[in-house]
């Protein structure tokens, strides 16, 4: 496990590109599809790798954060939602204050409703022509879940990270591992000094399912659960 000079400190960046590299490839080059891209910076580091990456938000503080030039052509970004149902619009609650808490559902004070242009899993995967997904990311603010029961299941994932939080982890393990008995998991949990949005926090460890259920439900504690290929060796 790799860490930083504090060793309570894990480099979650680092465990996951190991974790990738080590599961065999689907596409060539790899494709990364990221739900709740932000302004898109760790997308585009995946698309500096090789990789073919498309980073989605519906955020209008993003509108901006398109393609930067590139003589690859492989990083692009779509500032549109991902719907529930067949729109070609709907209603995205933002956050000015801190954008990266912007979501298909209302749940903090600060959000106000917009409308943005939107498109479904399924249409965009008919429209690029995608049958399998190397990693497959999303941070959709409490929304996470949801937009994956979308998915088509069909369409296989090596490797999906979705947000979570020590209530609805067993849920999230329970839908996926039902879609998906195959995959392994693990959370990298995450611990900010107080609750609140646009609070930053630190990976302090890795852990099940079960165990992150069992951590306190204060708001100060998220995690991130990625479900990966079972095949994948132990010993990472």
């Amino acid at each position: 496990m790799q860490q930083t000079a504090d060793s309570n400190v894990i480099s979650e960046v680092a465990e996951l590109r190991k974790i990738l590299a080590a599961l065999p490839a689907l596409n060539t080059p790899r494709l990364m599809i990221q739900v709740g891209a932000s302004e898109g910076n760790f997308a585009r580091g995946f698309a500096e790798k090789g990789w073919l990456v498309h980073a989605f938000d519906a955020a209008p503080a993003y509108e901006t954060s398109g393609p930067v030039p590139s003589p690859s052509g492989r990083y692009h970004f779509h500032n549109t939602a991902i719907a529930l149902d067949e729109r070609e619009t709907v209603t995205f609650y933002v956050n000015r204050r801190h954008p990266t808490v912007s979501s298909l559902k209302r749940f903090h004070p600060d959000h106000e409703p917009v409308e943005v242009p939107a498109t479904t899993l399924r249409r965009f995967y008919e429209q690029r022509q995608i049958t399998a997904i190397d990693f497959f990311m999303i941070d959709a603010e409490l929304m996470d879940l949801e937009i994956m029961k979308t998915h088509d299941w069909s369409i296989p994932i090596a490797a999906l990270m979705m947000e979570c939080i020590p209530r609805n982890v067993l849920e999230i393990y329970r839908e996926i591992s039902s879609r998906c008995p195959t995959y392994r998991h693990l959370v990298f949990e995450w611990r900010k000094p107080v609750a609140g949005a646009g609070i930053m926090g630190t990976c302090r460890r890795i852990v099940s399912a079960d165990d992150h259920a069992s951590a306190t439900s204060d708001g100060t504690v998220f995690g991130n659960i990625l479900f990966f290929d079972r095949s994948t060796p132990r010993s990472l």
